[in-house]
């Protein structure tokens, strides 16, 4: 159970960069007036699996934990970082994507806040993806 957890969370975080990279697109157009193609569909699809994916992969996480260790939250950095920080951006994110998915509109600053934390939860990713680096090296 232990390997599962990061092989998830590393796909994850790669299909987030990939979303993102999306979603710059929008920005483009609405921060720096440059005519580009927005896949919104796609975007909004392949989001709302990463946002799952780091939901299910933090829970899987603190399942591990407890299967190997007994313990919830026991991982410092890694487990608040997750606990205070990820799993309320993740429902920011989807909330705001939901709401601007199903009330289309042009507007500036909710796709601006939507952006910033799916950055956010990008970069908290890739320290995640550092705390849990130092985890599995003290295991094997």
């Amino acid at each position: 159970m232990l390997f599962v957890h990061p092989v998830l969370m590393v796909l994850v975080i790669l299909l987030y960069a990939y979303v993102l990279s999306l979603g710059a697109a929008r920005f483009r157009f609405n921060h720096l007036r440059q005519r580009v193609v927005f896949q919104w569909k796609r975007h909004v699809r392949l989001g709302q699996w990463a946002v799952a994916g780091y939901a299910l992969g933090g829970v899987l996480g603190v399942f591990a934990s407890w299967n190997a260790w007994g313990v919830v939250g026991g991982l410092g950095w890694h487990s608040r970082n997750f606990y205070f920080l990820i799993l309320p951006l993740c429902a920011v994110s989807l909330a705001t994507g939901l709401y601007m998915d199903r009330r289309k509109a042009p507007r500036k600053l909710l796709p601006l806040a939507h952006g910033l934390a799916n950055l956010l939860l990008l970069l908290l990713g890739l320290c995640q993806a550092a705390t849990g680096l130092a985890v599995f090296r003290a295991l094997w």
